[in-house]
């Protein structure tokens, strides 16, 4: 099933737009919180924001978390791997999504080693959502070095908010097999929830040496309580174990499966402290440790294996076999302390300072045993001023310092007139800033062969030199939302996004600076190189693009979500090979709908429909990928019983056939589970 150019749903949209009710009844909506940590009307934002809901969890029927944000305008969502997703903004990135900032009910959750997301191995799931908020456009002045194009914050469902118990199960094609079970309890002083949950399947399609056999567990306690009069505490402990490719033939050549079989083992711990003296302040305390262990298979491959200055073998399987377990553990320690106030009566602000202490052990990455660390101190403020009854203007900025590079000074400003009841222009520039990783300023890994010796150097020369700068982003845009009625919104935005000193990988030969070429090859090798992985800032980035979403209720049990990101990528770095061109991981069009529909008696069903144009992820991917649709749909039942209440749902992805989001050879096909759940009311 392909729609052309996804015109259907763009006409969809002006066509509910017309059709929804235009009272002039002004109402305001509902607050967003992310933008600049002061809770805000959606419409008094100072960059765009798409919020989903729990029911709009439900109804779209998504099993992994990363799948939701196909709905939100110009975000990118492709699966690398069952467990290894990238989801990042504009497209914009390579095999790992590094420049979209991802927090956990505060707390930030990408990998130190190479900042990327695991999502599908994320101590949180679906059931244990509250509600998302997405930022789309540069937000450093709030949340620091990730959120370069974006920020996606995550809040899980609070214990005081649920229920005494719930547990629901999934079976399906595919290997599903899914359970969820919580309880909580508490009084009027506070509140206490353990939740457990298993996820499993069998991956991907279309792989020759099974990709699949996705598995987790995990298992989270938390709890909020009253300390005292205007002082509350929240805390969590949480673990998740995972387990990827479980049925992986690793006796072949491992190339294509080697990061698609390993384990996955997490931890966290969080802490945060709220005091609300009788001034009307308010000082936030958060403190959290987050910890990783990923442990990849000793496999071998057979592929490009040498002796330095030695002769050629004369056949690939005379060569020495080579390992290649790239695993590591990672932890991270934040604290952070913020303070509300409102100096005077039409000024509101924040601001704080927080600490961030990043450690990697990675033998595979850094060529050393030994640990790496990275530390990340920042200061940050935000104030909105309220000019008149239709004027406000927001101000914000951050001043953050890396150990392994220069302090960074990121601001925004964003001026919003409400022009009629209904009717909100905003206008906004904003920067942002995303400090090296590690690995991309000081890895220098090898791989070894059989008798110790190193054969294959893989170097991110940022450490030679340390010349690695930040790479810096500058939006313009402008918005404008209209809300005839309370449940009805409609948001569009026009933006120029400039990314500058963008870190790049290429592969060039070991010793020169003159030569670029991917793939490497034998005769490469017999004039006396090897592979080399180098790091390096490279020429700007530019996009420019419109944006549209729309949420309607269109009548007393029907409703709409439709998104819609339109945009032109312009790469300024010389075409020359081993470079990738960002131009092309940049989709021209991107859209998705969420139709829902209640039927009464209890039963309610929903379509969703994504749309993605033709594209490529990066660098080490490199498959250029056709455009794609994927059609999804739900059946639901929701019904009492006793003093119980029991849901049922039947649902059916990717309806059209298998869809290649990252790569041809692996793709996820058609699924169908049903859940039942149950909870007490």
């Amino acid at each position: 099933m392909r729609l052309n150019g996804f015109a259907r749903p763009v006409v969809w949209a002006l066509l509910l737009c017309a059709a929804a009710p235009a009272c002039a009844e002004s109402v305001d909506p509902d607050l967003a919180i992310t933008p600049s940590r002061l809770p805000q009307r959606i419409d008094e934002s100072p960059s765009a924001v798409t919020v989903i809901d729990r029911e709009m969890l439900r109804e779209a029927g998504v099993r992994r978390i990363a799948d939701i944000l196909r709905l939100v305008p110009g975000m990118v969502v492709g699966s690398r791997s069952p467990a290894v997703q990238s989801a990042t903004y504009l497209g914009l990135s390579d095999d790992l999504s590094r420049r979209v900032q991802v927090l956990v009910d505060g707390f930030s959750i990408y990998t130190p080693s190479t900042g990327a997301v695991f999502w599908q191995d994320m101590p949180v799931t679906v059931d244990e959502i509250e509600r998302i908020e997405v930022v789309r456009g540069p937000n450093t002045a709030a949340y620091g070095s990730q959120a370069l194009l974006a920020t996606i914050k995550i809040t899980t469902i609070a214990p005081r908010e649920v229920s005494r118990w719930g547990a629901s199960g999934g079976v399906g094609s595919n290997g599903v097999r899914d359970a969820h079970a919580r309880v909580a309890t508490g009084n009027a002083q506070g509140a206490v929830m353990l939740s457990y949950a298993h996820q499993e399947d069998d991956g991907m399609f279309d792989d020759p040496y099974s990709r699949g056999a996705h598995r987790r567990d995990t298992l989270n306690l938390k709890g909020e309580h009253d300390l005292a009069p205007g002082l509350d505490m929240q805390w969590q402990l949480g673990v998740a174990r995972a387990r990827n490719g479980i049925h992986a033939d690793l006796e072949h050549d491992v190339s294509a499966t080697i990061n698609d079989a390993f384990s996955d083992d997490s931890d966290h711990q969080f802490l945060v402290f709220h005091h609300r003296p009788a001034s009307g302040d308010e000082w936030v305390l958060r403190l959290a440790r987050t910890a990783q262990a990923y442990k990849e298979p000793d496999a071998t491959r057979y592929e490009l294996i040498f002796q330095p200055g030695q002769p050629l073998p004369t056949s690939l399987f005379d060569a020495q076999p080579l390992s290649l377990g790239r695993s590591f553990n990672t932890t991270s320690y934040e604290a952070e302390l913020e303070h509300h106030l409102m100096p005077l009566q039409d000024i509101r602000a924040v601001w704080g300072l927080g600490f961030r202490r990043e450690e990697v052990i990675g033998e595979q990455f850094f060529g050393t045993p030994e640990t790496q660390r990275q530390d990340f101190a920042r200061l940050f403020g935000h104030v909105e001023w309220r000019i008149a009854p239709d004027w406000l203007l927001n101000g914000g900025a951050m001043v953050e310092n890396s150990s392994i590079s220069d302090p960074m000074f990121t601001p925004r400003l964003a001026l919003i007139h409400h022009l009629a009841p209904g009717h909100t222009l905003r206008a906004s520039w904003s920067t942002g800033t995303r400090q090296p990783l590690l690995f991309e300023s000081q890895g220098t890994t090898a791989a070894w062969a059989a008798n110790g010796t190193p054969v294959w150097l893989t170097r991110a020369t940022g450490a030679a030199s340390g010349g690695l700068e930040a790479e810096r982003a500058t939006e313009w845009s402008l918005g404008y939302m209209w809300e005839p009625r309370r449940d009805v919104r409609l948001d569009l935005r026009a933006f120029q996004l400039r990314v500058d000193n963008l870190i790049r990988a290429l592969i060039r030969p070991n010793g020169t600076d003159a030569a670029v070429w991917y793939p490497f090859s034998l005769a490469h090798i017999d004039q006396g190189f090897s592979a080399v992985l180098d790091m390096r800032n490279s020429e700007p980035v530019t996009v420019r693009g419109l944006e549209a979403q729309l949420d309607a209720r269109i009548a007393r049990d029907l409703s709409v979500h439709l998104n819609y990101a339109l945009t032109d990528a312009k790469d300024e770095q010389p075409a020359s090979l081993g470079w990738p061109n960002y131009a092309d991981t940049v989709p021209r069009q991107a859209a998705g709908m969420l139709l829902s529909q209640r039927l009464g008696a209890g039963w309610d069903t929903s379509l969703k429909l994504t749309y993605t144009s033709a594209m490529q992820w990066g660098f080490f991917t490199r498959d250029a990928l056709d455009d794609y649709t994927t059609v999804g749909l739900r059946i639901g039942y929701t019904s009492p019983i006793g003093a119980q209440r029991l849901r049922v749902d039947l649902v059916g992805e990717n309806l059209n056939g298998t869809v290649h989001d990252f790569g041809l050879d692996r793709g996820w096909g058609r699924t169908v589970w049903l859940r039942l759940g149950m909870d007490a009311l």
